[in-house]
């Protein structure tokens, strides 16, 4: 149709030429920024999610940074406590070196400068450590339950019959226990400790008196005996089952009536504990005596308490592990957290204990080198010392390890992270110049075609002619 009031090839060129002109616009402010989104209306699915991971890709970059300023610590941290441990083997060989009767008591006596000048080192190192103005190891670090028994079994144990069974019950309570419940437990679960412990030393003397037994007596007193156990066993359960505390875990390891080596002992005690599913396990110190460790540490929040008690059992004995005694967990100095994650969760952070490496922590203050019947006392304080640094520093070697690993874990998701926001985000310089050539094509041709669409108005006057 033929008229003046409309001219729809006209609109039509009008319209191409703007959808060119908004094209050619689009593609040269992408290749202009680099970015093929630079508003959301150009991707919106697209910019929400360039958006959220250039946040992760943020936090993945200071969790990198957080885990190597981590790995700086530890490595002041360590050297710190490398300084406590030489100070504690010079001042073991000067304690042995004492012992000697070769030295004359003048001797002894620059032995004990010595000592002592050593001891106020121990102090100046624990309070100097600092990492950026942190304090290290100046402070009582928040501690866990833990117990130690007395007896040398670095050579293993044969475990009779009689002899045969480890109780113990560790407690990792949420809140602390108050005074009144604590009271209230104890008036149930002391007198059947009491009692369980008193069936097991008469079934251990049954036991002994059988196997002495002639043979006319032997049948009777290994029925006594048998009894005897029997009624040993019942009172341990009635123990067990009177650990009402919350947290509590009642631990039973049998270890039959075998040889077992030191090593075999602990893996059986780590075997109950892991599947009981508490968070302990047992070791042996360098004396050779077994100990047993709590890993819930006491910090007034998470952790109200933390103890290894109500140590009983027919094992506990000279002949066995030896007695135990339980020190219960406290709260001090909180852990120094290093986090290194992108999502907020408490996984994504890494505790480094702190412990108090002071002569009052290590148990050395006052400690002296005059008094000879002290000395093997000493001794063994220095050696528990030396323990205690030594695992500290073992902690503190597998953390290093830990964080250097999410280290290289951290740039490689903040790596793929990258490319994947490249992708979504970044400009295809190679596909956007095609398609910026393609709109100033549309748009030359959408102007030739809008002059001869607006040519075809005069053919109306051809007519009235």
């Amino acid at each position: 149709m033929l008229s003046i009031n409309y001219n729809s090839a006209s609109r039509n060129a009008v319209n191409q030429v703007g959808n060119a002109q908004t094209g050619i616009a689009k593609a040269m402010n992408a290749l202009s920024t680099g970015n093929r989104i630079n508003s959301a209306a150009d991707d919106v699915a697209g910019s929400a999610m360039a958006s959220r991971m250039q946040v992760q890709s943020n936090s993945l970059d200071t969790a990198v940074t957080n885990a190597n300023m981590g790995v700086n610590l530890i490595q002041t941290m360590d050297g710190a406590m490398k300084e406590t441990e030489e100070l504690l083997q010079r001042m073991t060989k000067l304690t042995e070196m004492s012992k000697n009767d070769a030295y004359s008591t003048q001797d002894r006596d620059m032995m004990d400068q010595e000592f002592g000048a050593l001891s106020s080192e121990l102090d100046r190192n624990a309070q100097s450590a600092n990492y950026n103005g942190i304090s290290l190891i100046n402070n009582a670090g928040n501690t866990a339950g833990s117990a130690l028994f007395d007896k040398d079994i670095s050579k293993g144990i044969t475990f009779t019959a009689s002899h045969d069974k480890l109780i113990f019950v560790v407690t990792s309570a949420a809140a602390p226990t108050t005074t009144a419940a604590a009271d209230a437990a104890a008036k149930i679960v002391d007198p059947l400790v009491k009692a369980a412990k008193t069936a097991e030393d008469t079934a251990a003397a049954a036991a002994d008196k059988a196997a002495a037994a002639d043979t006319a007596t032997k049948t009777a007193a290994a029925a006594a005996a048998t009894a005897a156990k029997t009624a040993a066993d019942t009172a341990d359960d009635a123990v067990i089952k009177a650990i009402t505390a919350p947290g509590a875990k009642a631990i039973t390891v049998t270890f039959g009536t075998k040889a077992l080596s030191a090593n075999e002992i602990v893996g059986a005690i780590n075997k109950q504990l892991k599947d009981a599913g508490v968070n302990a396990n047992a070791s042996i110190n360098s004396e050779g005596h077994l100990k047993i460790n709590s890993n819930d540490r006491v910090d007034g929040v998470k952790v109200g308490e933390s103890t290894i008690s109500t140590i009983m059992g027919s094992a506990v004995s000279e002949t066995g592990l030896g007695a135990g005694k339980g020190t219960n967990g406290k709260s001090g100095f909180g852990d120094i957290v290093i986090n290194v994650g992108s999502s907020g969760n408490s996984y994504d952070n890494i505790f480094l204990k702190t412990v108090n490496l002071s002569s009052e922590g290590l148990g050395l203050k006052g400690a002296s080198l005059t008094n000879s019947t002290d000395l093997d006392e000493t001794l063994s304080t220095l050696k528990k010392a030396l323990d205690t640094v030594t695992e500290q520093r073992s902690h503190l070697g597998a953390s290093q390890k830990r964080l250097t690993f999410a280290s290289d874990n951290l740039q490689n998701v903040k790596n793929n992270t990258d490319a994947s926001l490249s992708s979504i985000e970044d400009t295809d310089y190679a596909a956007t110049t095609m398609q910026l050539a393609k709109e100033k094509v549309l748009n030359s041709a959408s102007q030739a075609m809008l002059g001869q669409s607006n040519q075809m108005q005069s053919e109306v006057t051809q007519l009235l002619k």
